[in-house]
């Protein structure tokens, strides 16, 4: 599908930005270590267990890289360098208000600096 997206994007002008998922694990710190573990139950109806999770989502980064570098799509992957910890996450995958905060600045410079 994303194939796809560049193509329309291309065609109308547009251009896209691709940013990978970015997850708390191996996590930085013992506390958030111990906040993925203690949602792990809870959340693996969605999730499964965190490490096939983490793998997954490592999957489709890669994925997103290829495309990015195939379409000449502007790749920003800089949620892959957030610390781990608790100022930029709430659990494995879900972003603070700091750590949206930074994504959204990251993003803005990507988009604005044409990488």
């Amino acid at each position: 599908h994303l194939e796809r997206i560049a193509a329309v994007a291309r065609a109308s002008g547009a251009r896209l930005v691709l940013a990978p998922m970015a997850a708390a694990w191996p996590a930085d710190d013992e506390a958030m270590a111990a906040a993925i573990a203690a949602n792990e139950g809870p959340m693996s109806h969605f999730w499964g267990a965190t490490r096939p999770a983490v793998r997954g989502l490592e999957a489709n980064n890669a994925a997103l890289a290829e495309v990015a570098r195939e379409t000449a799509a502007a790749y920003c992957p800089a949620a892959l360098s957030f610390p781990r910890t608790g100022t930029y996450f709430r659990d494995l995958c879900h972003l603070t208000e700091e750590g949206m905060e930074a994504l959204a600045t990251a993003l803005a410079e990507c988009i604005a600096g044409g990488r």
